[in-house]
């Protein structure tokens, strides 16, 4: 081969699938032997980058992925906001047009009562006095006695000098 191989010939020599002649050419031919040795070290150059970029330190992947999940995440925008304020006046807008609209109530027809709605007022106007006794029914003969007691507690405390303890064992002594 009086010429020498052009860049197609020279990476299918690299490829390793060129024909036996590039490759007789490569061993007589200095300068394309010069030509592959340096494309040779071109590409292992390039290899060894790319080797040693990959092989990063794990802090560099965290950043790296702190930088993706940074640019993925949604940022707040005015347009949202914006969709917000739109909605708020919206349902104001309902709100104020269903009040204005709303229909008139109807007039209360007349209530006839029966012997059980009677029966029923009566019952519920017992129980509302009976709520609002301070003592339940069932104990008012024990407030009874109570207050007797207190009564006659206080009228001999009066006569020993207003001590209710001291005239309570003075009745027990006797």
């Amino acid at each position: 081969m009086s010429v020498h191989l052009n860049e197609q010939q020279l990476a299918e020599w690299l490829l390793g699938s060129a024909d036996a002649a590039v490759a007789g050419h490569i061993e007589l031919c200095s300068a394309c032997r010069h030509e592959a040795d340096s494309l040779e070290r071109q590409l292992a150059l390039f290899r060894d980058s790319v080797h040693a970029a990959a092989t990063r330190d794990e802090f560099a992947w965290m950043r790296q992925r702190a930088a993706i999940a940074q640019a993925l995440r949604p940022s707040p925008s005015f347009t949202s906001l914006r969709w917000a304020l739109a909605g708020s006046l919206c349902a104001a807008l309902l709100a104020t047009v269903m009040i204005t609209q709303a229909p008139e109530p109807a007039a209360l027809a007349p209530v006839h009562t029966s012997a059980a709605d009677a029966a029923d007022d009566a019952l519920l106007l017992q129980i509302q006095s009976d709520l609002a006794r301070p003592v339940p029914a069932a104990l008012q003969p024990a407030q009874v006695i109570a207050n007797e007691r207190s009564a006659r507690l206080q009228a001999s405390a009066g006569g020993l000098g207003g001590n209710p303890v001291r005239s309570n064992r003075a009745n027990h002594e006797d």
